[in-house]
């Protein structure tokens, strides 16, 4: 055998098959990238219906009554962690049935216990036969506001209400006292 001799060509179908492998490499690495960054958009939390653009701290001017939904109840949290502050609206109790008009509200710039509190009130159903006698008191909204997502409204009444969930169950009194105010009778 003469060394200097040059090599036989390659057979075709051995090009094709070293191209064929060479995209199925390059298609391979495209989409574990995509899938990557995919995975990573997920878990930054952008895929969350719930985030936007912050909004401004505001109690709604009306606070419309009988809008309860029901026996709703949400898993998980009932408030995203991470407020930056917190107003409890106050609305007299009027002549209408419909709706109130705003009276005034109290800011709370340090909400995060507030937050907890409303998380940790467990997600069960009202009890059949349980009455709501809030008629003829202030009536209460809580505006808790974001950085990264708009202000969530928490309705309070005979359940406490905010995007469709319900908790029941709550101590009234110690939502009043993260303000500093009694009970209402």
């Amino acid at each position: 055998m003469n060394v200097l001799a040059p090599a036989p060509p390659e057979p075709r179908h051995t090009r094709w098959r070293t191209l064929g492998y060479a995209a199925v490499g390059v298609v391979t690495v495209v989409v574990l990238g995509l899938a990557l960054l995919l995975v990573k958009h997920r878990s930054s939390g952008v895929e969350s219906p719930a985030r936007g653009a912050p909004t401004p701290a505001a109690c709604p001017a009306i606070l419309e009554l009988g809008r309860w939904p029901g026996q709703q109840t949400r898993h998980g949290p009932f408030l995203p962690k991470g407020a930056t502050k917190a107003l409890l609206c106050r609305y007299p109790f009027g002549a209408s049935s419909v709706s109130l008009s705003l009276k005034d509200s109290i800011l709370l710039s340090t909400p995060g216990d507030l937050v907890d509190f409303f998380n940790d009130i467990p997600d069960v159903p009202l009890a059949p036969d349980t009455m709501c006698t809030l008629a003829g008191r202030t009536q209460y909204a809580i505006a808790v506001a974001y950085p990264d997502r708009p202000t969530a409204v928490v309705h309070l009444g005979c359940g406490a209400e905010q995007s469709g969930a319900v908790r029941y169950n709550y101590d009234s009194a110690a939502i009043l006292g993260f303000w500093g105010l009694p009970p209402t009778g």
